[in-house]
């Protein structure tokens, strides 16, 4: 005789064992439809004119990106790219010299203004970093119209005032400025 008693067809879990998995499994399709909900809002809005988007739409496409799609990958990248930055010598004495790398405080220190915890792996886009990466340029660096003025919106300048107030007190010659900076540019995804 076929029995349709659900004791038999299921293991013998006790509540909390089902709840926790009726939870883990509801998040993974509340993460699943969120993250499908906001690729297809941003397909959306620009499809068909990707060789046409301003300077702030393809800045709000990539920032989106890392903050919500890759974070995992945009924490290892800044890890890496903090790593590159040690390992020009002349970055590596001054930091020696200075004594930023003596302590774990000071190497954590260090690592909160690259805007980056390694060891989470998690990006963290208050500090200098995130403000170069998410901060609304408003307008393009170069102007697209020949013969315009040249203009930024003031968060670019608030960038890089707080990285020349960061780096104030060393002397830092413009070759490594330019090497640390292109390395996160163009390590970070």
């Amino acid at each position: 005789m076929l029995s349709l008693s659900a004791s038999k067809w299921l293991p013998d879990w006790s509540i909390g064992t089902f709840s926790a998995i009726a939870v883990h499994v509801g998040y993974l399709l509340l993460v699943r439809l969120l993250r499908w909900r906001r690729y297809n809002e941003v397909h959306r809005r620009f499809a068909g004119r990707l060789k046409d988007l301003t300077v702030e739409e393809a800045q709000e496409i990539v920032s989106l990106s890392s903050n919500f799609d890759i974070v995992f990958v945009s924490g290892l990248a800044g890890a890496v790219a903090f790593m590159k930055t040690l390992a020009i010598p002349s970055t590596s004495d001054l930091l020696v010299k200075t004594g930023e790398m003596r302590s774990d405080f000071y190497t954590s220190k260090r690592l909160a203004d690259c805007a980056y915890s390694p060891f989470e792996a998690v990006v963290i886009w208050t500090s200098s970093v995130g403000t170069w990466a998410d901060c609304p340029l408003g307008k393009a660096l170069f102007s697209e119209k020949p013969g315009a003025p040249t203009q930024l919106d003031p968060h670019a300048y608030l960038a890089i005032a707080r990285v020349n107030w960061l780096h104030r007190k060393y002397d830092i010659s413009n070759d490594d400025y330019l090497y640390t900076l292109s390395v996160f540019v163009l390590e970070l995804p």
